[in-house]
């Protein structure tokens, strides 16, 4: 089994692995053998320590600068009752931060073809 499947942002979803692991308990009371249910149980033991500390290792490294940014430092920056224009929060050249981080550098204007030409050297398909 594998957690971590990671081509540009491609993370299974903690969620999701949350509810595949008391199926997975819920199949070992089906399991007649002994010594295969032992080793079953074995198994799903080590696999859920894996997974929870391999998940806080994951949340530990988090992008806390993304919450960070408008949590905090926006209102130092404006004030507590500013309001900044929704033109402003979107224009490129404000020190923000991106809705999802890229992980390539676009070489050109034409950012679409090349996330296009980048979707067809991954394995997983990232864009739709």
């Amino acid at each position: 089994m594998s957690f971590a499947i990671f081509e540009p942002k491609h993370w299974v979803s903690p969620e999701a692995v949350k509810r595949f692991l008391p199926r997975l308990a819920a199949r070992l009371s089906t399991i007649k053998d002994a010594g295969e249910r032992r080793k079953f149980k074995v198994a799903l033991e080590r696999l859920k320590k894996v997974w929870f500390t391999y998940n806080k290792e994951r949340a530990d490294r988090a992008d806390n600068l993304r919450t960070f940014l408008p949590g905090r430092m926006w209102p130092w920056c404006v004030g507590p009752d500013a309001t900044l224009p929704i033109e402003t929060l979107l224009d490129p050249t404000l020190p923000f931060y991106p809705i999802e981080n890229l992980m390539w550098v676009p070489g050109s204007e034409d950012w679409c073809a090349e996330a296009a030409l980048v979707d067809k050297r991954s394995r997983g398909v990232w864009i739709g």
